[in-house]
């Protein structure tokens, strides 16, 4: 790999996401704690992120907004819950896919990450990838998710919460039709809400283009 000449070193091995925080700082979180910055990334002081370390161990995939009234809104998934079908079996019946499990999870803090509330579940179903979470307009959060599906591939369902992630509901899957195995399907989505208002969704896969998707009612309904 090459790196442009004016690339530089960041002081700092935590790999984000970032946000900025009421007065200035830098937050991110891992599965060992919150970390905020108040030098630009010189240093570090670590806030604990979960209190049940037994049950919970976030993932380095993660998802961090700091909503317009000062909500930070964290997103994961639960390594320590992790599960899968004996020599990673992909396919058969309820009873393999009862055993694929790795759950998504969010967490709040009100005071910018000194302090987080105990963890929401979210879904169960084996979820590999969230990264992207976005607030609307309406003040709607709006959480790109993915699980899989008894036709044995990813697809992808968004979680929105009109209560700075106190709650959430679901959005219809949304499933491409194509493929059965562990990578197939969609995954690894990215939302972004246009200047009309609609959400617009590109959607990784492995059929050599990416995939898109329109919600016009704030994320509930895509297609």
């Amino acid at each position: 790999m090459d790196l442009h000449p004016a690339a530089r070193v960041l002081p700092f091995r935590h790999q984000g996401p970032f946000v900025t925080r009421g007065d200035g700082g830098i937050l991110c979180f891992d599965a060992a704690a919150a970390h905020i910055s108040h030098d630009e990334g010189l240093t570090w002081t670590a806030y604990p992120f979960v209190a049940e370390t037994s049950r919970f161990q976030p993932s380095t995939e993660n998802a961090l907004l700091r909503t317009r009234a000062g909500t930070v809104i964290a997103a994961w998934i639960n390594l320590a819950e992790k599960q899968f079908a004996p020599g990673w079996q992909w396919g058969g019946g309820p009873e393999i896919f009862a055993q694929w499990i790795l759950p998504l999870y969010v967490s709040r803090s009100q005071d910018d990450g000194l302090t987080w509330e105990a963890p929401i579940l979210l879904n169960r179903p084996w979820c590999g990838c969230v990264h992207s979470m976005i607030q609307t307009r309406t003040g709607r959060i709006v959480l790109v998710g993915q699980e899989i599906i008894p036709a044995w591939r990813h697809a992808t369902v968004m979680f929105l919460s009109d209560d700075e992630g106190r709650t959430w509901q679901r959005s219809n899957v949304l499933d491409i039709g194509q493929g059965a195995h562990d990578h197939a399907g969609s995954c690894e989505g990215t939302v972004i809400e246009r200047r009309d208002g609609s959400l617009y969704l590109l959607l990784r896969n492995e059929t050599g283009v990416l995939y898109a998707a329109t919600s016009h009612d704030d994320g509930t309904t895509w297609g």
